[in-house]
């Protein structure tokens, strides 16, 4: 299993809900996010898990795993659990409080495009792991109301060369339903049309990739 990788460089995501499965004692709710292979990667209270057959996780005992689907025991209760189809946001309960997991299939330009929200205003984002910070354009923090020339003058190396840049920090992003503050970030002095999300707010989640999904579940 792979746990970073850089995708070239920027278009076309899902998000849906998870086939969702409330289940007694132990563990209150279990969620389908992926496979691979003879494992499959389950939420589990809101914790990404990665389980195969006869794998004991927070008193959910995994039975069989097949394509596309997982059977499993929870107190003597057998329950069966499908694919979702789409990409998946985990643990996001009702009242705005924040998800607990975040999964993005790659687009055909095989990036990982999400909607995220900077301060609270909304801007598409994709998920870079090769990032150090969450990186955008002077025009876009323009745009989104950062004031990045308060920020600490720095010169940022790219793959076209030397920019300048702004260091700041974002009292709030939203990436997807996932939410970090105070999120260090660096506006560049060149053309950027979306916001990347780089290891300044990922290293806040674990963070697992295959076959074109990427994975984002809270690291404890």
């Amino acid at each position: 299993m792979k746990t970073s990788t850089r995708p070239p460089f920027l278009a076309g995501l899902l998000i849906g809900l998870a086939a969702c499965v409330a289940v007694p004692a132990a563990a209150q709710t279990v969620a389908w996010a992926g496979s691979m292979g003879e494992r499959v990667l389950l939420v589990i209270d809101g914790r990404l898990q990665v389980a195969g057959a006869g794998s004991v996780i927070d008193g959910v005992r995994v039975l069989r795993v097949s394509a596309g689907a997982v059977e499993y025991e929870v107190a003597g209760v057998r329950q069966r659990l499908t694919a979702a189809h789409a990409p998946v946001v985990v643990g996001a309960p009702p009242g705005g409080r924040v998800a607990a997991s975040l999964v993005l299939r790659a687009g055909a330009d095989q990036l990982y495009h999400v909607d995220c929200k900077v301060n609270g205003r909304p801007m598409a984002g994709v998920v870079d792991t090769g990032a150090s910070l969450v990186s955008m354009s002077t025009a876009l923090a323009s745009s989104l109301g950062v004031d990045w020339s308060r920020g600490r003058p720095a010169t940022i190396q790219t793959a076209n060369g030397t920019v300048r840049g702004w260091s700041i920090r974002l009292e709030r992003l939203s990436v997807g339903g996932l939410e970090a503050r105070d999120v260090e970030a660096v506006v560049l002095e060149t053309e950027l049309p979306h916001l990347l999300i780089g290891n300044s707010f990922l290293r806040r989640y674990r963070v697992l990739t295959e076959d074109s999904q990427l994975t984002l579940a809270r690291a404890n």
